[in-house]
């Protein structure tokens, strides 16, 4: 069982255990209850009626960034209950674990959203801390037990176990669930909430013809661009080309034989955009900035011109020829050097071909290196580092070697461990390992996302500011503090001559991935952007508009949920033009 099937089953259990407290002191109440199908659904409603007094939610201390990115699911689930109940049910936070083990900013925050919180394990918080952390650690012990399948059947099984323990617990539950008080710090905010929802309860939104920008305009970026020109144009290339026949080895391309000769056609989802004007000129925004940035510019360059990584590719195996000294040595000037072997590179190239030969992850590299003596470092990732070239690699100048020679001790001891010999290598292979890999981290670059590029492009040609910002929330307002809880980036649109402005943002859904995690996201974090806290009250913020550009498979279910939670204007890239020029008339 993996770490997060671990916690994930483990949650439940504690979920588990508290149903029987609540039993055990005869608290009537509703598990999981859907009381909406686009909010978020909590963990106990209390009493078991369609009008409940409380809203529980379950927690668990986890590894400080992963309960970070939980405070927003539980801000969602506090402004959806407040929202569809009223301002007035309660809420609680029953939170299992030391509290000294999170930020103390994130604490602070959750204690002033939810109107009550208990801390049944945590020594500060609880006067029973020693009967509950039994509860708690007998729980996580047959959370792991593969015996016990079922989170309810570990539950029954802890539950009878400790059956004083899970008493006492239900009775410290009452005990606070009976003297709770509402927080009326908050009292505004849910009003607001409440009236908004009222508002727009009723709003749907219907997804447009499903279309993939980001996609095809990544895989557009493959091709040279003569080549991208003729396939866009005419739908296919009526010629051979070494490149497009190493492209469709990674399925870019696709090759079919005629009596013609041979023709190349652009693959899935790239092949929908043939013949469409606009994408053309998103395809020519998105190379500007390619060309503009050295280190997306040789990136692309690797798989727009194929003979670049044969040549790489060669040069490496020779190299490792000569042993482990001499690939050492590489490394270091390939690390120092802008140019090396004659290709100009923002990364160390030749590091990338090791775990591409050895058919191993870089993540595998850091560990190992790590484990070295030869390491001398203190970058957690060293691999990850030494191939990308990272300011704090070449900063570290005593160290930096030492990256290199650890490298290359785990890259030998990975050829010997695994019996590979180097002589058999196919260089063909080697190339489309490492083909794949840069593939692959084209979808993630931060300088160069297609969606961004274009909305920011779009903004601009028609006369509207659009720069990225990070914006602030009434939920970094409440901690007072320098923490990044609250903080969030976006695009910030507004006319020179205007006052107002608008936040965008855009996002892609792959095929076969759900659109319902990114818009429960995103929607907390522009539910929150709605409103600042200044002086004990709060008011709303002076947004005159928030765009949302959605791109891929989203649903109707995601697409109204973000709706109903404040983004105003819902399109796809190609309708962004006509929805700005509506929100910032000429």
């Amino acid at each position: 069982m993996s770490t997060v099937d671990l916690r994930t089953k483990f949650g439940l259990v504690l979920e588990e255990c508290l149903k029987n407290a609540l039993v055990k002191s005869n608290i009537s109440y509703r598990q999981g209850w859907q009381y909406d199908q686009l909010l978020m659904k909590p963990d106990f409603t209390i009493p078991d009626c369609d009008c409940p007094k409380y809203v529980i939610e379950v927690t668990q201390v986890e590894a400080r960034n992963v309960f970070q990115r939980k405070v927003l699911r539980y801000v969602q689930a506090i402004s959806d209950a407040k929202s569809f109940f009223g301002p007035k049910i309660i809420t609680v936070n029953v939170l299992f674990g030391e509290t000294k083990n999170l930020p103390s900013s994130t604490i602070g925050l959750l204690d002033k959203i939810f109107d009550i919180s208990i801390y049944p394990t945590d020594p500060q918080n609880s006067d029973f801390c020693d009967e509950f952390l039994k509860i708690q650690n007998f729980a996580l012990t047959l959370s792991g037990d593969d015996n016990f399948s079922k989170a309810h059947e570990v539950g029954n099984e802890v539950s009878k176990a400790l059956s004083v323990e899970i008493t006492l617990l239900g009775e410290m539950v009452k005990k606070r669930l009976d003297s709770a008080l509402l927080n009326s710090e908050m009292t505004q905010l849910w009003q607001f909430e409440n009236d908004r929802y009222n508002s727009y309860s009723s709003l749907n939104v219907l997804p447009g013809p499903e279309r993939h920008y980001k996609e095809g305009l990544l895989r557009s970026l493959y091709l040279p661009d003569n080549l991208a020109e003729e396939i866009l144009n005419n739908g296919k290339i009526v010629h051979e080309s070494m490149g497009l026949n190493l492209l469709e080895t990674v399925e870019i391309v696709s090759k079919r034989k005629s009596l013609k000769g041979v023709q190349y056609f652009p693959a899935s989802p790239l092949d929908t955009f043939v013949a469409d004007a606009d994408f053309l000129e998103m395809r020519a925004m998105c190379n500007a900035v390619l060309k503009s940035e050295p280190s997306i510019c040789w990136h692309f360059e690797d798989i727009r011109t194929p003979n670049r990584l044969r040549v790489m590719a060669d040069h490496f195996l020779d190299t490792v020829k000569k042993g482990q000294e001499t690939l050492s040595r590489a490394l270091k000037e390939n690390v120092s050097n802008p140019e090396y072997l004659g290709i100009s590179h923002t990364r160390c190239w030749m590091a990338d071909f090791m775990p591409a030969l050895t058919g191993d992850s870089h993540n595998l590299y850091n560990n190992l290196m790590l484990d070295t003596e030869t390491f001398i470092g203190s970058i957690a990732n060293p691999f990850n580092n030494l191939t990308t070239k990272s300011e704090r690699l070449i900063a570290a100048t005593e160290a930096m070697p030492s990256y290199c020679d650890a490298a290359t001790e785990v890259f030998f001891d990975l050829l010997k461990n695994k019996k590979i010999d180097i002589l058999t290598i196919e260089i063909e292979t080697l190339v489309k390992a490492v083909l794949e890999l840069r593939i692959y981290a084209s979808k993630g670059l931060q300088k160069l996302n297609p969606l961004h590029v274009v909305m920011s492009g779009i903004s601009k040609e028609i006369g509207i500011s659009c720069v990225k910002s990070r914006e602030t929330s009434y939920l970094f307002d409440l901690i007072s503090s320098n923490a990044p809880v609250g903080k969030y980036d976006l695009f910030k649109l507004c006319k020179a001559d205007s006052k107002s402005y608008a936040l965008m943002n855009g996002l892609y859904i792959g095929g076969g991935y759900s659109s319902d995690h990114k818009a429960d996201e995103w929607s907390g974090r522009l539910r929150s952007l709605l409103y600042r806290y200044n002086d004990g009250k709060f008011e709303k913020a002076k947004i005159e508009a928030a765009i949302f550009v959605y791109d891929g498979n989203w649903s109707e279910k995601s697409l109204t949920k973000m709706k109903r939670n404040g983004w105003t204007h819902i399109c796809q890239i190609h309708e962004l033009r006509a929805t700005l020029i509506n929100i910032f008339p000429s």
